[in-house]
């Protein structure tokens, strides 16, 4: 897009996790910057960071920046853009002003409204849940398209009722046996049963 200081794309593999593995984990991110003809790929994984397909520590070249930030954190920054990722699957992206309403995808449209964060990916149709959401971004191994994605072995957004009932379980637990005992008037754990 014209006005951007560079095209960037930013994808997640995730993994099944977690002793039952019901759950669904970032282990790795891809970063592909262009600018002015020149493509970096910047990937994290395994506490590793990789830059054109080389391990590096710390990457200075063309305006990036890749370095592990602290012993959680691997940053790449650029111009207009900022991407870190902790290794517990949690992935921060910041973007100047410069993308405003040039973006898409799980990061929304960054327009500063609310209103069209769930755009799916031709731009026009809202998702009408979370998942719909999910699923329409999910990309295909091979591939940069979204909405192909094969169908998981086991949906997260399928799973809830069977995960949510033992959780409402324990947290019911928690707080009418008074296991918190004092602390519970430190905690504001009503928020956290809110469904």
């Amino acid at each position: 897009d014209e006005g951007v200081p560079g095209d960037i794309v930013v994808k997640q593999r995730v993994s099944s996790c977690g002793q039952a593995k019901l759950v669904k984990c970032t282990d790795s991110v891809h970063i592909i910057y262009k600018r002015e003809g020149v493509t970096t790929e910047i990937v994290f994984r395994e506490k590793k960071s990789f830059v054109n397909g080389n391990e590096v520590k710390r990457y200075s070249q063309d305006g990036i920046i890749v370095k592990k930030a602290t012993s959680l954190f691997h940053t790449a920054t650029g111009p207009g853009f900022e991407v870190a990722f902790d290794h517990n699957g949690r992935i921060y992206i910041r973007l100047s002003a410069e993308y405003g309403n040039k973006v898409q995808g799980m990061c929304g449209n960054s327009d500063g409204t609310t209103k069209g964060e769930l755009t799916m990916p031709d731009r026009v149709t809202i998702a009408g849940t979370v998942c719909e959401f999910g699923r329409s971004w999910a990309l295909s191994s091979g591939t940069c398209e979204p909405g192909n994605a094969p169908p998981l072995s086991m949906d997260p957004c399928n799973i809830e009722s069977r995960v949510e009932d033992p959780v409402k379980q324990k947290c019911h637990r928690l707080v009418n046996d008074d296991l918190l005992g004092e602390c519970k008037r430190l905690i504001e754990w009503e928020w956290f049963q809110k469904w």
